[in-house]
């Protein structure tokens, strides 16, 4: 496995068994992973004015939202 980090700490991508995926940042914290073609793999979304770490609302998994 190998993952690689910006500096500020975000886990920017990582690749496992030949597979990379890709984290995508907003002001609010990680709203997605992608994979190598930019396919959007899952999202992520929170209550308004929140981040990641205080209010997450859902995960978006190919098509079905958990909550």
């Amino acid at each position: 496995s190998t993952y690689y980090y910006d500096p500020f700490g975000r886990r920017l991508w990582k690749e496992i068994n030949g597979i990379r995926t890709y984290f995508v940042y907003a002001d609010e914290g990680l709203v997605a992973e992608t994979d190598a073609a930019g396919n959007v793999v899952k999202s992520y979304g929170y209550r308004p004015g929140s981040t990641w770490t205080t209010d997450p609302l859902f995960l978006k998994v190919g098509g079905q939202y958990y909550f």
